[in-house]
């Protein structure tokens, strides 16, 4: 069974492409615009969701979600997360990648390929199967 997939990008054209590719490859698909309406959509989302996660949004953005799944662990055990992002913003940010390594999240540099992240979300389809 295919999870839905959480879209979480404050540039609504390329949510809106990342949701078609999604939905293409047969993912059933959620979007949200900025970090605090995706953790409303993982705070009431019984069903895990696999989120692809941006991190620098102009409203609450990827490291406020990171911190607040951190701090809950029914979040941290339910849902699988993959972050979209810069290299320079891991680089320069420690938080973040302290977070990712805690949390387990794999990054996917931005600009990426696709396949890449179709290949991570398929890998994390697989970490919430089993």
């Amino acid at each position: 069974m295919r999870r839905r997939v959480l879209v979480v990008e404050d540039d609504p054209e390329f949510r809106s492409i990342l949701a078609s590719v999604m939905q293409w490859e047969g993912y059933p698909v959620l979007t949200a615009e900025d970090g605090d309406a995706a953790l409303d959509l993982l705070r009431t989302n019984d069903d895990p969701l696999v989120v692809t996660l941006d991190l620098r949004m102009r409203r609450y953005g990827g490291l406020a979600v990171l911190e607040a799944v951190a701090a809950d662990d029914a979040l941290a055990q339910r849902h699988a997360i993959i972050l979209a992002t810069g290299a320079m913003d891991i680089a320069t940010n420690t938080r973040v990648r302290a977070l990712c390594d805690q949390l387990r999240i794999p990054v996917i540099w931005k600009p990426f390929d696709l396949r890449e992240l179709l290949d991570a979300v398929a890998a994390a389809q697989q970490r919430l199967a089993g």
